[in-house]
């Protein structure tokens, strides 16, 4: 195996796990930032700390890379619900629309997924309602999430 199969080996398996551990995609811009700033950490620490005081390893700089290109790779595909996405071809943000209440809702990503708040199910079609910005995606969990937001 090469570097390349082997980094894209981790990379999916860093993936499933950190799916596993967050499944919505709530602030993964942030996330993005985050784990940017501990990737040039490790690389900072590695080239400029005096060896008695290192405490980062290539391992570690590795790692944290890997961590970047799985939140660079979850936000290029899963989109962020907690900003409007933004159509550089229209140069719109992206609006869902409920005809029937009036609800519209910023932060739908149309052409991704998005995670239903009631039963935190993943969706690829459009929202069956909009409750105070919250995507719902069918009756029955508009009925629980309305039941239970009381």
């Amino acid at each position: 195996m090469n570097k390349l199969e082997r980094a894209i080996d981790d990379l999916r398996a860093e993936i499933m796990k950190a799916r596993e551990k967050f499944p919505n995609n709530d602030h993964l811009q942030a996330a993005m930032g985050e784990e940017y700033g501990e990737a040039v950490q490790a690389l900072m620490e590695l080239q400029y700390e005096p060896s008695t005081l290192k405490t980062a390893t290539s391992s570690k700089v590795y790692k944290e890379c890997i961590q970047v290109a799985c939140t660079a790779l979850r936000l290029a595909i899963e989109g962020d619900s907690t900003f409007p996405t933004y159509d550089a071809v229209s140069g719109q943000f992206n609006v869902v629309y409920r005809v029937d209440t009036g609800q519209s809702f910023l932060g739908a990503n149309l052409g991704g997924w998005w995670i239903c708040s009631n039963c935190q199910g993943t969706r690829s079609r459009l929202p069956f309602s909009i409750i105070d910005a919250h995507p719902i995606c069918d009756e029955d969990c508009e009925r629980e999430y309305l039941e239970a937001h009381r």
